[in-house]
């Protein structure tokens, strides 16, 4: 048996500071977040937040109708390719430079920002860099330095311990090197300074949402879409929590708030082909409109690729699949889906050696991921190289115990 891994969890859209370019598409904080018998699990339990907000309350109508009938639960559904568990995350948000509205002005300084970004008054101490503090803390979390962009925060925030922009920009700097409780606090401490801030709240749940608690970022999701109501991330992020609970009909409702808000986000349209992929035979059809008008959009959006790939796939045109994966490879080399998709497609044409080669890449691109090297275990499994079968079946049951079919499959190997 040959399976398919769930979407990985992208990095973050965050806005540049005034007059930057945007913040180019970063990696994600690290492998595929689940695998397809459910979410994620717990990591760690998250700090005491200080208070729990509020519930929005209101939902907007679909921008592509929800299905009347009974749903799957949010879990995939058996297939040969599922569809993912949850679609991907946009990251922190990080707004445009200086404090937020509201946040109380640092000691000894005045309240309003200078033209460089930080408040009028003295001079900065001789510990911040020539060019340093918040204008260089965002170029180098723009450019991925995020462990220097942290540090520039970090010396900011020595000297100015309630400026809010720091610590937002400090908290997604956490979560892009997998530091979600630091990520957690960091955004509390914005909500307790300016609680009307909306980035903090989805950051906040951002970050909880990669530790497992997926029940209180609902809540704070919805705190920040309260707050800003055409909130895309925000929008974005609550779909995949609500996929996780099998809250579909939400999840569509928030993909489709999202692209009202801002209706050239291929990410968004992404995931929400996934989601109608996910809901069997009558929603494929949606979804291949879904990943073109994606891909229509920005034709260099390797994801919507792998989507169409995963589509057609399930339609038995492997040979179509295989020219989407390889777009796949060549757009988003990082996409570890790309190369393991390639293999499937490369063993449905029978093209055994070239499927092992694509299968190896992908456990190179994605070395801790379990179902990249169930692939790679089913393929020897299938052309009778059981030994080896065996050994990647062991394998992938140390990166993920909880993983029944390679149990089965090394069982059926061992005969």
């Amino acid at each position: 048996m040959v399976y398919a891994m769930s979407l990985q969890i992208r990095g973050p859209i965050a806005p540049a500071q005034s007059g930057a370019p945007p913040v180019p598409h970063a990696p994600p904080p690290g492998a595929a977040l689940s695998l397809p018998a459910g979410p994620a699990a717990s990591v760690l339990p998250p700090p005491v937040a200080s208070h729990l907000p509020a519930e929005a309350s209101a939902s907007a109508p679909p921008f592509a109708t929800a299905p009347t009938g009974p749903l799957p639960p949010g879990s995939p559904p058996s297939a040969t390719i599922p569809a993912p568990a949850a679609g991907a995350l946009n990251g922190p948000t990080v707004p445009a430079m200086g404090p937020a509205p509201g946040s109380p002005a640092p000691p000894g300084a005045s309240p309003a920002p200078s033209a460089s970004g930080r408040p009028a008054g003295p001079a900065d101490p001789p510990v911040l860099s020539p060019g340093g503090g918040m204008p260089a803390a965002y170029r180098q979390y723009a450019a991925g330095q995020y462990g220097q962009s942290l540090a520039e925060c970090s010396l900011v925030l020595a000297r100015e311990p309630t400026r809010t922009d720091a610590l937002l920009l400090a908290g997604a700097c956490y979560y892009q090197t997998r530091r979600f409780a630091e990520s957690v606090s960091c955004n509390d401490r914005v909500v307790l300074l300016a609680p009307e801030t909306a980035e903090a709240y989805s950051n906040l749940a951002n970050g909880l949402l990669q530790m497992g608690q997926v029940d209180v970022a609902i809540l704070y999701y919805r705190t920040a879409i309260r707050l800003r109501p055409a909130f895309p991330d925000a929008h974005n992020n609550l779909a995949s929590a609500l996929v996780q609970k099998g809250l579909v009909h939400e999840a569509f409702e928030c993909y489709n708030a999202a692209l009202r808000a801002s209706p050239n986000l291929v990410d968004v349209r992404t995931n929400l082909g996934d989601l109608w992929r996910g809901q069997g035979a009558f929603g494929r059809q949606v979804a291949e409109r879904c990943y073109e008008d994606a891909i229509a959009l920005d034709p260099k959006f390797g994801p919507a690729w792998r989507g169409l790939g995963d589509l057609l796939m399930e339609a038995g045109d492997p040979g179509g699949a295989m020219r989407c994966y390889q777009s796949v490879i060549k757009l988003s080399p990082g996409l570890v889906e790309g190369y393991s998709g390639l293999g499937r497609a490369m063993k449905e044409l029978g093209r055994a050696e070239e499927a092992e080669k694509w299968m190896q890449a992908a456990t190179r691109v994605s070395p801790g991921c379990a179902l990249t090297v169930g692939n790679l275990a089913g393929l020897y499994y299938e052309t009778g190289r059981f030994d080896q079968a065996v050994v990647q079946y062991q394998h992938a049951l140390k990166l993920e115990p909880n993983f029944p079919e390679a149990y089965n499959n090394m069982g059926n190997a061992l005969r």
